[in-house]
């Protein structure tokens, strides 16, 4: 097992929308009949991280709504991203050889050599 096997992702998805004007957070808009944060999760868990964390906001109601087939957890957002960031690190299962991956919930474009 090489050193990059090890990684975990940490998703920031706490943020509210608010400058998007949208009736939903951004990222649970629709793209292609998937929320965007759910692209973003599929496309982190091809790559098969050794957890997945997900900051979200206390007062988040369609998180529950996703289906995943992979595991992952959530854990409570900040009010900024640096504050959902801490948030996750703090329960992070890593030792000194581990790689920590921040990306964010909105970005669902990855590529394999991104």
């Amino acid at each position: 097992m090489s050193l990059l096997d090890q990684f975990t992702c940490i998703i920031p998805a706490a943020g509210l929308g608010v400058r998007m004007g949208a009736e939903v957070p951004k990222q649970y808009l629709s793209v292609g009949g998937k929320a965007i944060l759910q692209l973003t999760l599929d496309n982190l868990a091809a790559h098969q991280p050794r957890e997945i964390i997900v900051a979200l906001n206390v007062a988040d109601r369609y998180f529950s709504e996703l289906t995943f087939d992979y595991p992952l957890r959530t854990v409570m957002g900040g009010k900024q991203r640096s504050q959902s960031v801490l948030s996750a690190l703090q329960t992070v299962n890593a030792n000194e050889d581990s790689f920590v991956l921040v990306h964010d919930g909105v970005r669902p474009c990855l590529r394999g050599e991104d």
